[in-house]
């Protein structure tokens, strides 16, 4: 018996490194035939190489099975077919790698929720007689916005750094600055009790919440086609839940020791991300630097193993990336750029990624998803999804939000907080069945109509509300106070509460998604930096001079603004935003603009579960 296992696995051995060796010339046949300047004779002979080396090693395994990628179905040994691989056709013992991938490289996003809740935690305590620091409305502006201004410097070096480390080792980075950031806060809430280290910590935060910008492109590679959209869906998870988080610890204790609360978690994140998530199987194959094709084959293969237990869904999703690694490779030649002497095809790649000219950006496949991400962010921003969340408990209290005298605005903002959190599971669910189209106008419809019904239900109040408990924080000494004083009264804070749902069913998740979904390979990495970039630096221009505009115009208005600007994205994403579900990335830069002068065949266009 023992003899029997060893000669299995010496065969098991041969068979992985005859794969490598087989793939490896596959992928430089591709390769070579698809360059202008390479003769048939080369490609060939590659060609040849790779069947022979194929059909030896089906010879020693004994197997026949070939797989169809182009038809989506399994031929066996006896010519019968098995149905595609689908969300319901993958199995479980296959989905479950990919899960636990997809969560321990997300989980250190979970950091920015916490980063735009814990200002309303924070400075209402600030505002307390007894606070060892006490703000103004500047100074607490400040403390909200700065976190939104610095993360562009992150999301920025994001790109270059997944591009030339990896996905995986920038999906780690952003653990170090977080655990640095948290441990400041108690720092600054006990012995050194100093405003400008509140700006550093939450300045650093920010740079570190940039950084988790990796983690999105990382999960749109690893993830199963089938799988994919309700993953891709978890970034908004994770960041719910770190708001939920917020909420609660803030509601039992003070803000200094949340900071060490939070310094805890990201060192915990940290850890299971190293331990757990292997390395994007496309960026192996495709930009690893300084490799060759042969020894980039082995570790994509053996990543997109532990990624993949299922042998047929292995397989077939390892065609597909062979074929999806060429074809970067053979554009880059048939436009002359020289891959140069004594440089592999990834370490190319990789300059063209870091040293990026703006032609590239001008081209169909990366202008329009910019364009149109572009305009998704700025109605994210614009119609209120983030900004109730920053300033959360002084708004309620602004607006006289409060049942009876046993909640105040703090438990309010639990409610709120858990609300985002379920919806956005709800939300991650129904990524798989229905498109991203219908969920933004739904999203988009039902927060335009929240927002004016919670302006048009603001009651004003003849006197100053009293605060339950003596605990909450009155308009008057609120750093909204505005000269508007309202009644308290249950119609606004339902209001509000189903704002934030609708948001969470689209426009608080979906531009996240899309920026990993619609951006092509050669522009994903850098794309996705300069995007988030936009969006924090239209998130500190909103949440900065929120407090201005609440004083200058009032919250009624305020509310009308954001329920405008809801329905203007409404028709936005109905003119000019196309749907991708179920379509592989391929396809859906296939959408934006067809290369060359060849039309689109159909495998190209239409939807399929199994392919990537």
């Amino acid at each position: 018996m023992a003899r029997r296992s060893t000669q299995k696995r010496g065969l098991a051995d041969d068979g992985c490194a005859a794969d490598t060796t087989c793939t490896a010339q596959r992928y430089e046949a591709k390769r070579l035939s698809e360059e202008p300047s390479t003769s048939c004779a080369q490609a060939k002979s590659a060609g040849v190489a790779a069947m022979d080396d194929k059909a030896s090693l089906d010879a020693n395994r004994g197997t026949a099975a070939v797989f169809v990628v182009e038809k989506s179905v399994v031929r066996s040994p006896s010519g019968g077919r098995s149905p595609a691989t689908s969300a319901s056709g993958i199995p479980w013992r296959n989905c479950i790698p990919q899960v636990v991938a997809s969560c321990v490289a997300l989980s250190l996003t979970l950091h920015a929720g916490v980063n735009m809740a814990f200002p309303a935690i924070m400075i209402p305590q600030m505002e307390r007689p007894d606070s060892a620091i006490h703000v103004d409305r500047d100074s607490a502006s400040w403390m909200a916005a700065v976190v939104a201004v610095t993360t562009p410097v992150g999301s920025l070096a994001a790109g270059p750094l997944m591009d030339w480390a990896g996905r995986r080792a920038a999906c780690l980075a952003p653990a170090v600055p977080l655990v640095v950031a948290w441990l400041l806060v108690p720092l600054a809430a006990g012995p050194v009790p100093k405003v400008s280290l509140v700006y550093a910590a939450r300045a650093l935060a920010g740079v570190a919440a940039g950084l988790t910008t990796a983690a999105g492109v990382y999960v749109s590679e690893v993830a199963h086609p089938a799988l994919r959209p309700a993953l891709l869906c978890l970034n908004s998870v994770f960041v719910s839940a770190g708001i939920l988080m917020t909420a609660c610890l803030g509601a039992a204790m003070s803000w200094g020791w949340m900071g060490a609360v939070f310094a805890v978690v990201a060192a915990v994140s940290g850890v299971a991300t190293l331990l757990l998530a292997p390395e994007s199987p496309h960026w192996l194959l495709s930009m690893a630097p300084g490799r060759q094709v042969e020894r980039r084959t082995a570790l994509a293969r053996r990543a997109l193993r532990r990624l993949n237990k299922d042998d047929r869904v292995m397989e077939s999703s390892w065609d597909r990336l062979v074929d999806s690694a060429s074809r970067p490779v053979a554009a880059a030649r048939g436009h002359g750029e020289g891959l140069g002497e004594g440089l592999g095809e990834g370490q190319h790649l990789l300059g063209r990624r870091v040293f990026r000219s703006a032609a590239v950006f001008l081209q169909p496949a990366t202008a329009k998803p910019m364009l149109i991400l572009g305009v998704l962010f700025v109605v994210q921003q614009l119609s209120g999804t983030y900004v109730i969340i920053f300033y959360a408990v002084p708004l309620f209290a602004q607006i006289g939000s409060r049942i009876g005298t046993a909640l105040d605005e703090f438990g309010v903002m639990v409610i709120m907080s858990t609300v985002r959190f379920v919806m956005s599971v709800v939300t991650a669910l129904l990524s798989k069945r229905y498109g991203r189209r219908p969920m933004l106008m739904v999203s988009g419809l039902g927060m335009a109509a929240c927002a004016v019904a919670a302006g048009a239900t603001l009651v004003t109040a003849p006197a100053l509300p009293v605060a339950p408990n003596g605990t909450a924080t009155t308009p008057s000494s609120s750093v909204l106070a505005s000269g508007e004083v309202f009644e308290a009264s249950w119609p606004p804070l339902v209001f509000v509460v189903t704002f934030v749902t609708f948001s969470s069913l689209g426009y608080l998740v979906m531009p996240w998604t899309l920026v990993s979904e619609l951006l092509p390979l050669a522009s994903r990495g850098m794309g996705s930096g300069l995007l988030v970039s936009l969006a924090y630096l239209l998130m500190f221009g909103v949440v900065k001079s929120f407090p201005y505009l609440m004083a200058a115009v009032g919250a009624r208005n305020v509310f009308y603004t954001f329920g405008a600007v809801a329905c203007l994205g409404t028709v936005f994403v109905f003119f000019c935003l196309p749907e991708t579900l179920c379509l592989s990335l391929d396809e859906i830069e296939a959408i934006f603009v067809r290369r060359g002068n060849e039309p689109a065949d159909k495998r190209t266009l239409s939807p399929g579960p199994d392919r990537t």
